[in-house]
């Protein structure tokens, strides 16, 4: 009686699994919300419209949210893609890259939220170089300077020779007033980088001599960032979502002068796709200027100046086509009709003074540089230009 009372039991309990699995409540999730497309390109618009489509087919799938909220979050749609990568990090807790996205988001205005994201991905064996260096810039920021350098040390055993790494190493070191030990990470840094530059000088400042001279500081702000040296695959996937006409043409000239012959096809696209982007109708001009293609460049600027008459951007453009060609005559043209239109033009003044000077005007040139110096007083480039023309006319006996 017992076995047989025990199967009934046990028969009962089977038959009712399925019943009670079905009971289970589903996920929970909110209206899928949808940013106003009305001023987005229609390219935008189309792949926005699509993954709201694929989310709606398929609510409750972490991925299909996150994919969105990549959409979203290229397009710089801020606050409707971090209300999408909470969902997908609610459905799906392990998946990294949401956490890593939406902590980027959150690390001004919310570093406290951003860095308890940071803090589930930094202590994986197999955290990203990215991850690692946004937690410890975040920890800094909130004063947790000890808690930074742990991170930090986890960064240098996996990822040392990193500049990125070095560089914060370094810091560490001088901030420690160590500066022995900076030197010594400063001068392990292969490549000249923005940041380095500004701590060799500091270093510079207590009497610490690096190896590598320290650049002008003219030059200093077009070395690159030693972060623009990370890798980032969860970034990288933003970008690889974006679809506006403007970024896929800045990405087609990229192609193109990596010797891409698929990137002027694409550009040539976009241009006749949208012929009032003044951007892409420039680069394609200039690329097509730099292969020999000057007359039909020039057909490529002038069509833009006929949709648009008297564009700056576009009169600047063509000017520039000229003194490529180094026809200095056309080129003072141009950029008089330039100025014509926009009077107070840094570079149009810069450009004039230039091109007056390969013509030997040497009065019109420094009074050009006098102009452009009046509305850049701090440009020392130009200010020495302007003294060199000034100097070598007197050299020839043309002024007093």
């Amino acid at each position: 009686m017992n076995l047989r009372f025990e199967s009934i039991v046990l028969f009962a309990a089977t038959a009712a699994l399925p019943l009670l699995q079905g009971c289970q409540r589903a996920p929970v999730v909110p209206p899928i919300p949808l940013p106003n497309l009305t001023e987005a390109y229609a390219e935008v618009r189309e792949v926005v419209q699509q993954r709201h489509a694929a989310l709606q087919e398929d609510p409750e799938s972490a991925a299909t949210w996150g994919k969105y909220a990549l959409t979203l979050d290229a397009h710089e749609y801020t606050n409707t893609a971090e209300e999408c990568y909470r969902v997908a990090i609610k459905l799906n807790p392990a998946a990294a890259r949401w956490k890593y996205l939406l902590a980027i988001k959150l690390k001004g205005q919310s570093p406290s939220q951003a860095e308890a994201l940071l803090a589930q991905l930094t202590g994986r064996a197999n955290a990203e170089l990215a991850e690692l260096i946004c937690h410890i810039d975040v920890l800094n920021d909130l004063g947790k300077a000890a808690a930074a350098d742990e991170i930090l040390a986890k960064a240098n055993e996996v990822f040392s020779s990193h500049p990125a790494v070095l560089f914060r190493m370094a810091r560490q070191s001088f901030e420690s007033q160590d500066f022995g030990d900076a030197v010594v990470h400063l001068d392990s840094v292969r490549g000249k980088f923005r940041e380095c530059v500004r701590l060799q000088r500091r270093l510079l400042a207590v009497g610490q001599q690096t190896k590598a001279a320290v650049p002008d500081v003219r030059d200093e702000e077009n070395l690159p960032s030693v972060d623009q040296m990370i890798q980032d695959p969860h970034t990288a996937a933003v970008f690889s979502h974006r679809r506006d006409p403007l970024w896929r043409g800045k990405q087609a000239a990229e192609r193109a002068r990596a010797g891409d012959p698929l990137g002027m096809n694409s550009l040539m696209g976009l241009v006749n796709a949208h012929p009032e982007l003044i951007d892409n109708r420039l680069q394609f001009a200039l690329l097509t200027a730099e292969r020999g293609g000057h007359q039909q460049a020039e057909q490529i600027v002038r069509e833009g100046l006929r949709l648009a008459p008297a564009t700056p951007r576009l009169l600047s453009g063509l000017a520039a086509l000229s003194m490529l060609q180094e026809d200095w005559t056309e080129s003072k043209i141009r950029l008089n009709d330039l100025l014509l239109v926009e009077p107070e033009s840094i570079a149009g003044w810069s450009d004039l003074a230039f091109v007056l000077e390969q013509l030997e005007d040497v009065d019109p040139a420094i009074a050009a540089y006098d102009k452009v110096l009046s509305l850049a007083p701090d440009d020392a480039e130009l200010a020495a230009r302007r003294d060199a023309v000034q100097q070598r006319a007197k050299e020839k006996g043309r002024l007093p």
